[in-house]
């Protein structure tokens, strides 16, 4: 705008000094006509009105073209704002950022994955499940999460199943088909984005029935399912009808009542009626 200022001040300079010409001018004029003032005075005071004129008309020609500069750069600069604000890509939300998968100064594609940004208020388990267990999975199941790093379990829900499944290797080297599962759950406690968490997701729920630990139930060669039940301190096995189970206990539907004590490790190989003394 130093410019602009600049022409301002021409133009009021040389405004000036055609007024003073122009007084200058009448004043001649009426020292001509009474004979006071020579021609040649007359004619060089109306010169320099019609210098003056010109002066004042080229002052003002230059600011013009400066103002006129001037809004142009001002335009081109809200252009130029407006497309530096397009190529700003912001964030969505506010959180944790996770990576940043790209260099300062690298040309990218559209829908190029520039950073990965984590709400750690709103986590989200991303699991997956073998594709021949998807049929008893169902959106709003109860899943219960637990980690090395958290004290308790934490209660959550299954929110999305995906459509596809996705092939995998286990740590068996075996060639598994899973599908991906997003369960969501309010406390986050203490875990924090990337941490591994195991889920339990509950398929089915039965209340008032029998149940025994996981690992005191015993699977046979033939598939057939058995217990080592204590009787009068001694092993005796017993097989046993199961239903569903969880990560700790089996449902019993058969073969043992309420109150038989069951050695609790199963995998001891005690023998038949073998001595066992019961610890309280």
């Amino acid at each position: 705008m130093i410019g602009a200022e600049g022409s301002k001040a021409a133009l009021d300079k040389a405004s000036a000094e055609l007024e003073d010409a122009k007084e200058n001018y009448a004043r001649i004029q009426n020292l001509y006509e009474t004979g006071a003032a020579s021609r040649m005075e007359y004619d060089k005071a109306a010169l320099q009105v019609q210098i003056d004129e010109k002066n004042l008309q080229e002052a003002s020609t230059v600011l013009q073209a400066g103002l006129a500069q001037a809004e142009g750069l001002k335009q081109s600069l809200a252009a130029l704002s407006a497309k530096e604000e397009q190529l700003t890509v912001k964030s969505p939300l506010e959180g944790i950022v996770l990576a940043v998968p790209v260099k300062l100064g690298q040309v990218v594609n559209p829908g190029v994955l520039l950073v990965t940004v984590a709400d750690s208020d709103q986590l989200e388990v991303k699991a997956d499940i073998l594709s021949d267990d998807l049929g008893q999975v169902a959106v709003g199941q109860k899943v219960t999460i637990t980690a090395e790093v958290l004290d308790r379990q934490l209660a959550g829900e299954v929110k999305k199943i995906y459509p596809q499944a996705e092939e995998k290797v286990s740590a068996l080297g075996v060639i598994q088909r899973r599908v991906p599962v997003l369960v969501t759950f309010k406390d986050p406690a203490n875990l924090k984005p990337g941490y591994e968490v195991k889920v339990a997701i509950e398929t089915l729920s039965r209340t008032n029935v029998l149940i025994a630990p996981r690992e005191s139930v015993i699977t046979r060669g033939d598939g057939q399912k058995e217990v080592a039940v204590v009787n009068n301190g001694r092993i005796n096995y017993q097989l046993i009808e199961t239903g569903i189970n969880d990560q700790e206990n089996i449902e019993v539907a058969g073969g043992i009542k309420e109150g038989d004590i069951l050695v609790r490790d199963g995998s001891l190989g005690l023998k038949e009626r073998t001595k066992v003394k019961i610890q309280q």
